[in-house]
C-alpha cells in the first residue's frame, strides 16, 4: 500500500552522492483517476463529475409500446449488472456486457445506449456479435461550417448526396480513408461553398475524411433525418 502511495501520489528523487532521497507530493491535477483514493478501500476510483467511489453498469430490457395494457403485460428484466471504480469509461463497458448476456442466453438484438457506448469500434464489434447499437453520435460542427452530418446517407458509410441533392461522381476508399468527389460545376455556384471543407481539383471538388469519422457522421446524418420525418 505504501509503495502504491509513493508511486501514484508522490515524486521520489533517489539519493545521489551526498544528497538524500527526496519525496514531494504531486499536485492534485497530476494524479491519475485510478490512483489510490482511500487506504481502507483501495479499489475506489475517481471521476471529475461523480467524485470518489464506484459506478454501476446496468443493462435491462424494455417495452417500446405506448399502450398501457401491453406495457403491463411485458416482462422487463435487468440482464446485466457490473460494479466498477468511478474512473472506468463507459466506452469500455458495452462489449463485456454483451458477452455476459450472450454467455447466459440473454443476448439482445438491439441496444439503446448513450454516446460513449456507441463508438465506431464498439458498433462494429457488436455487429459481429449480431447486435445493433443505437446511440447518439459525439461531437458537433463549428458554427458556420458544414460537416458530413449535412449530407444525405442511404445507410452508415453510404453517401447519397450533398445538401443540394447532387450525388457524388466518385467515392474512393483506401484503407481507412474515404475520398468523395463532386462535380465542380455544381460546387462552384453552391451557396454553401464557403462553409464546406473541400478542395478543388481540376474538374471536381473533393473531401478526404477518416473512415471512422465517415461512418459516425453518416450515422449522425441518419439520426437527424429520422428526427425530421
Amino acid at each position: 500500500m505504501l509503495r502504491r502511495v509513493l508511486k501514484e501520489h508522490c515524486t521520489v528523487t533517489e539519493a545521489k552522492d551526498d544528497t538524500p532521497a527526496l519525496v514531494s507530493v504531486k499536485p492534485s491535477k497530476e494524479l491519475p483517476s485510478h490512483s489510490l483514493q482511500n487506504p481502507s478501500d483501495p479499489d475506489v476510483g475517481y471521476d471529475g463529475h461523480k467524485g470518489q467511489g464506484y459506478q454501476v453498469q446496468i443493462m435491462e430490457t424494455y417495452c417500446d409500446q405506448e399502450d398501457k395494457e401491453v406495457k403491463s403485460q411485458t416482462l422487463n428484466l435487468i440482464t446485466h449488472i457490473e460494479v466498477e471504480p468511478a474512473h472506468e469509461s463507459d466506452a469500455h463497458a458495452l462489449l463485456p456486457a454483451l458477452e455476459s448476456t450472450k454467455d447466459r442466453g440473454l443476448a439482445p438484438k438491439e441496444v439503446l445506449a448513450d454516446s460513449l457506448y456507441g463508438s465506431d469500434e464498439n458498433c462494429r464489434a457488436a455487429e459481429a456479435m449480431g447486435v445493433e447499437v443505437i446511440s447518439p453520435t459525439m461531437g458537433s460542427s463549428k458554427e458556420g461550417t458544414l460537416s458530413l452530418k449535412d449530407f444525405t446517407f442511404l445507410e452508415p458509410g453510404k453517401l447519397l448526396s450533398c445538401q443540394r441533392g447532387y450525388a457524388p461522381i466518385r467515392i474512393k476508399t483506401k484503407k481507412n480513408r474515404h475520398r468523395v468527389a463532386f462535380s465542380s460545376e455544381h460546387c462552384s455556384n453552391c451557396p454553401f461553398l464557403r462553409a464546406a471543407t473541400v478542395r478543388k481539383v481540376i474538374k471536381t471538388s473533393r473531401e478526404t475524411v477518416e473512415g471512422v469519422s465517415f461512418r459516425l457522421y453518416s450515422l449522425a446524418a441518419l439520426d437527424q433525418a429520422a428526427f425530421l420525418v
